[in-house]
């Protein structure tokens, strides 16, 4: 049986997605396959651990509650967040399933999204070769700044500045959110889908199924903006400036359900910050500028696209590769809260598509297929290389993939124990949302209230720095039920809270202290 033309691969397209599976599942395997008695926590982001324990904290609320609450704090705080993808591994583990192996199910439908969509996108737009449509996938999926890994690895500019310009080059990283970012990964996925279909049902508004099209695009802006809120105010952006574009043409109605998908995620997290505290606590500016020697990251395949820009566009396709670049631009100045650069998130596609027409407008003959082929391994091999050196730096830093198996023993006791808040330190409280179901009293930086000072009192508490009063009057003021001691605890502060407990568990070097009555 013959595939249809559109599932079928080149050979050239099959070698970027093994490439791409490759890069997304070796860390993940050589994490499990390097335990060494350690326990795996699920989190694979070349940064840390530590947004992809929130996002399993949502995941094992969504297993009891279906709506998530925010349990970084151990304060009650309402259930109102729904997720499709946390939803659906909540169901997971209520079947059974391990919170790391709920969570990580979903990285093989970030890498088929991921790709797919960006293959779909490339095949769709005018290129001219099919050399130049591969190009134009492997810079939209595995650029990366080669800009961070001169800087780093030359030892130019301040550490600050090589630290902010990676962050950066991670943004136009679209296959690094394979590492652990899968809402990412699938809402950059399903951005040139919801493009191609807005474009369909506008160019061939008489062709068979172009409402059935309009709608589809709904669904799929929908799904954008709610797996990536910062994706879905760009596609909002680009939807609005496309029907402006055509003035009176009743034909730029049919992209009018999608923008409609667009406002209603939009619109459901604009009301979460205001019926829930914690939602309003994550709203606050960044201190991050919007400007700064960091940008120059953007520079290389911004530079690149220049050439291949035309402002003429006859399709509805066309237009919208022209406004993709200015409506992220727009979103990223006009955002002042909740990581504006993320907005920046997936440009490497329509950069990338412009930078490889650039080149076969300029070069000539063979000198296409040179540049072709020079210029897309400056841009992505450099870089990949060096978020690579990233990952592999965070892991030989610290535990950042790990729990100890004294830790985890404690932590399975306490997703056994009646509810109630747990007091630990920062480097196991931030497990104990995902991997127990109770709220922490320190856990996620931004999900945290007064997160710096608990940081400063947890430690102060478990080296054992304060009196015996002032570690009761911490126990109680932190509301806690439970306190978690892990391994290397100071002796004195483990005496005084075994003073204060009205029982005491202990799993090895680990210790688990009920410091509040049965209710």
């Amino acid at each position: 049986m013959r595939l249809p033309a559109w599932l079928r691969l080149s050979r050239a397209e099959l070698a970027v997605l093994l490439g791409l599976a490759v890069l997304a599942g070796t860390p993940p395997l050589l994490l499990v396959t390097q335990a060494r008695g350690r326990v795996f926590n699920g989190a694979d982001g070349m940064y840390g651990s530590g947004d992809m324990l929130q996002y399993m904290a949502w995941v094992r609320d969504a297993a009891t509650h279906w709506l998530a609450s925010n349990l970084f704090q151990s304060e009650p705080d309402r259930h109102v967040f729904l997720h499709p993808m946390f939803v659906l591994s909540g169901a997971l583990v209520r079947m059974g399933l391990g919170i790391q192996l709920a969570y990580m199910a979903w990285l093989p439908a970030g890498l088929v999204v991921l790709f797919a969509g960006t293959v779909a996108f490339c095949r769709r737009v005018a290129l001219p070769s099919a050399g130049a449509r591969v190009a134009a996938i492997v810079v939209a999926l595995f650029y990366f700044s080669p800009v961070a890994p001169l800087l780093a690895w030359a030892g130019l500019a301040g550490s600050a500045d090589r630290t902010s310009t990676t962050a950066i080059g991670a943004e136009g990283f679209s296959a690094g959110a394979l590492w652990g970012y899968f809402p990412t990964a699938i809402a950059l996925g399903l951005m040139p889908v919801t493009v191609l279909l807005v474009a369909a049902a506008i160019d061939r508004p008489t062709e068979a199924g172009a409402r059935g099209r309009a709608w589809l695009a709904a669904a799929a802006a929908l799904l954008v903006a709610w797996l990536h809120p910062w994706q879905g105010l760009v596609l909002l952006l680009m939807l609005l400036a496309l029907v402006a574009w055509a003035r009176f043409d009743r034909r730029a109605w049919a992209a009018l359900p999608a923008v409609a998908g667009c406002l209603a995620a939009l619109g459901y997290y604009a009301v979460l910050g205001r019926v829930s505290s914690a939602w309003a606590m994550t709203a606050v500016p960044n201190h991050f500028p919007h400007a700064g020697f960091w940008l120059i990251a953007l520079a290389p395949l911004a530079l690149a696209a220049l050439p291949g820009v035309r402002l003429r566009a006859d399709s509805a396709l066309e237009r919208l590769l022209l406004l993709w670049v200015p409506a992220a631009a727009l979103a990223y100045v006009a955002l002042n809260r909740s990581f504006f650069y993320h907005a920046l998130e997936g440009l490497s596609l329509p950069l990338g598509i412009f930078a490889i027409r650039g080149v076969t407008r300029i070069f000539h003959g063979r000198q296409v297929g040179r540049v072709l082929v020079a210029g897309t391994l400056v841009l992505t091999v450099p870089g990949t290389l060096y978020a690579l050196q990233v990952y592999l730096q965070t892991y030989e830093a610290g535990n950042d993939y790990y729990l100890e198996g004294d830790d985890a023993r404690a932590l399975d006791y306490l997703a056994r124990q009646p509810a109630g808040a747990v007091l630990a330190r920062l480097s196991l409280g931030q497990y104990v949302p995902a991997f127990t179901g109770h709220a922490t009293w320190l856990g996620n930086y931004e999900w945290t209230p007064g997160f710096y000072p608990r940081r400063a009192q947890a430690e102060d508490l478990f080296e054992g720095r304060l009196e015996p009063a002032a570690v009761s009057r911490l126990v109680v003021a932190s509301g806690a039920r439970y306190v978690l001691s892990g391994c290397g605890d100071n002796p004195k502060a483990t005496a005084r809270l075994e003073a204060l407990a009205t029982a005491t568990h202990r799993f090895g070097c680990a210790t688990v202290y009920d410091v509040a009555p049965a209710a």
